[in-house]
């Protein structure tokens, strides 16, 4: 707008006030702006006053400048509330309206606590977890089954406790002693090798994985609605044995429980039926991990990549959808005569819904309500 300045008062009420001057006649009005509404539709009152001289005019364009000046250095401030106190720690802030805000790198000490408080809680979470894995295959599965007898002379399978043991290591450093470690330390630098060697890595192994489970049996004779363990030592039944086996906030429930209760349930699904009908799990799984190491892979490798990968919470679908099958697939086996212990089949099941649960609950997070936003 030629010929005028917009004076911009230097203290904010409920509604922001300016004074618009007419440099030319030296007219004032005086332009109310109300929260919410248009800048473009002021709520101009008149001010029939003396008309307003130059030197007048100039200190108001200096303290509009000034005011501007201030405005900025806060927006610098990723969640500050205008007063110079970060919005995640300004006491008149509602839960609703921090929880809506990206994360305040203006405390980080705060948010450092924090997030070093819910690693702690997600680890307790999963300790339990962890707990109840180990007391159901030992009244459920140890008590009642018989281990397969081929698997005598394998050292990690006489018991269960080096695996849980491991389990609880692993919980213990990625939820408590690592984060702690690093709460007063730079972020490590120089990683992205490392990563993408470790995801290629998976993508192969995760692949041929897949393809011994298929050869075994899913790729054959074997029955979807119910298929028995075959516990002899022909060429085809040996071989699934060898088939089967700093940033905080990416550490969540579904990641450490994944981690930390697989393994245990593997163990005892292994240990006493390591063949049949519970399989198709290591198949569906080991092809989803296929996909899923190949996105970390892209990712890794830098901005030039990540333009192409918008098919990732299309990933998070193809996980809940491995789970549904497999739910299907084992209750088709409780409306047949079916050997299968249903101890095996429960299990198996009710980890399937809890995953399924958690990554329904991931996808809803990540992407309904970051629609919404």
């Amino acid at each position: 707008m030629e010929g005028k300045s917009i004076a911009l008062g230097l203290h904010f009420t409920q509604s922001c006030s300016s004074a618009v001057v007419d440099e030319a006649t030296g007219n004032s009005e005086a332009v109310h702006y109300s929260p919410g509404s248009s800048p473009n539709v002021p709520v101009i009152d008149d001010i029939k006053g003396p008309q307003t001289n130059t030197r007048v005019v100039r200190k108001i364009k200096y303290q509009a400048k000034l005011f501007a000046v201030r405005v900025l250095k806060l927006a610098e401030l990723d969640g500050s509330s205008g007063s110079g106190v970060p919005v995640s720690c300004h006491p008149r802030m509602t839960t609703s309206q921090e929880a809506a805000l990206p994360t305040p790198r203006s405390c980080p000490q705060q948010y450092e606590k924090d997030s070093l408080q819910e690693l702690r809680t997600i680890g307790k979470q999963v300790a339990v977890l962890i707990v109840l894995s180990y007391t159901y295959g030992d009244v459920m599965v140890y008590r009642k089954l018989t281990p397969d007898p081929r698997q005598d002379t394998w050292y990690l399978m006489r018991s269960p406790l080096p695996t849980i043991i491991t389990c609880f290591l692993y919980v213990a450093a990625v939820t408590w002693c690592i984060p702690h470690y690093m709460s007063t330390r730079k972020p490590v630098s120089g990683l992205r090798t490392s990563m993408m060697a470790y995801n290629a890595f998976q993508v192969v192994f995760s692949a041929w994985i897949f393809w011994e489970s298929g050869v075994a049996g899913w790729f054959g004779d074997y029955s979807l609605v119910c298929q028995r363990c075959d516990f002899s030592d022909n060429t085809e039944a040996v071989r699934v044995f060898f088939a089967l086996h700093k940033k905080n906030e990416h550490i969540s429930l579904l990641h450490v429980c994944h981690h930390a209760i697989m393994p245990v349930c593997m163990w005892y699904g292994i240990r006493y039926y390591s063949g049949g009908h519970t399989t198709l799990a290591f198949l569906l799984n080991s092809f989803v991990h296929t996909v899923m190491y190949l996105y970390y892979l892209l990712a890794a490798m830098g901005p030039r990549v990540r333009p192409f990968l918008w098919w990732k919470k299309y990933l998070t679908t193809l996980q809940m959808v491995q789970f549904t099958a497999i739910l299907i697939h084992n209750f088709l086996a409780l409306f047949v005569e079916c050997p299968v212990p249903s101890s095996l089949i429960a299990w198996v099941s009710g980890v399937s819904l809890l995953f399924f649960v958690l990554f329904a609950d991931f996808y809803i997070k990540t992407y309904r309500k970051r629609g919404k936003h």
